[in-house]
């Protein structure tokens, strides 16, 4: 082996290492600490009388300051370049507010951001990973498909039909930041009659090399919509295939197919 594969396989074997911690961190961590935050307040159950519906706030709220002090856990640098930030630092890169909207996902929603590094500011995409009430069967399990994300994005950093993972933070919220300016999604342009035959040949002939990618890595791909392709909605490029949809990990017995990437699809 040369010395350029040994230094390959020791950094593979670092990136392996970095995930598993954060993998075996949060899974330490109680999912009740995500979910019992003041900002997971907008919730609505139907057919509950205004008494019940006065008690279960009154009972969220209570829960939530005996989660005021909790220890959420130190997260380590992705790949040497990836590194965890703070709640408050995730607070000045987008609030959250209506107008940084963007779209609604599986496991939570998409936020307009900004990074200011001095007198630069740079664009960028933030992913949550909600708590919202109701609570469901999937809030327990929210932490290790962040985790599945953050492996797959950091893994597949390499591609340039992926969008690039900044940073993340699972300080009070799960958040993903990505370095991408959002402008419109595919769904957005499909009518506009500047979007001819060159563009959507070039949208799919990208799509299709970045779907053989991951299947040469056993990565199998399903519920791909429009809405998760985001382009430059003057030039219809670049392609970036977000992740609002499925990934599975096929085994090295191909009978078998497990669920290891389930990425936030908009449709259930």
């Amino acid at each position: 082996m040369t010395d350029a594969e040994m230094r390959g396989e020791n950094e593979e074997q670092m990136k392996v290492s970095c995930i598993q911690i954060m993998r075996e961190k949060l899974k330490e961590c109680c999912h009740l600490a995500y979910y019992f935050q003041p900002f997971n307040d907008h919730w609505h159950i139907p057919l509950l009388s205004e008494e019940a519906k006065r008690y279960n706030h009154e009972s969220f709220h209570h829960f939530c300051s005996d989660y005021s002090s909790f220890e959420f856990p130190s997260l380590p640098v992705i790949d040497g370049e990836v590194k965890h930030c703070s709640y408050s630092e995730l607070e000045k890169i987008t609030d959250f507010k209506t107008e940084n909207f963007i779209q609604t996902t599986h496991s939570g929603r998409l936020f307009r951001g900004t990074i200011t590094k001095g007198s630069e500011k740079r664009p960028v995409i933030v992913k949550t990973w909600d708590f919202l009430l109701l609570r469901d069967h999937l809030c327990s399990i929210r932490p290790l498909k962040f985790c599945d994300e953050i492996e797959l994005y950091e893994t597949a950093s390499a591609h340039p039909y992926l969008i690039k993972l900044s940073t993340y933070c699972c300080e009070r919220r799960l958040a993903a930041v990505y370095d991408e300016e959002f402008i419109a999604d595919l769904s957005d342009v499909l009518l506009d009659d500047a979007f001819g035959w060159d563009y959507r040949i070039r949208v799919a002939t990208q799509l299709a090399d970045l779907l053989a990618w991951l299947h040469e890595r056993r990565i199998a791909v399903g519920s791909i919509t429009a809405s998760c392709i985001i382009i430059n909605a003057a030039e219809f490029e670049p392609l970036v295939v977000f992740s609002t949809f499925c990934f599975f990990k096929i085994s090295e017995d191909s009978s078998r197919v497990t669920t290891l990437f389930w990425l936030a699809g908009n449709e259930y």
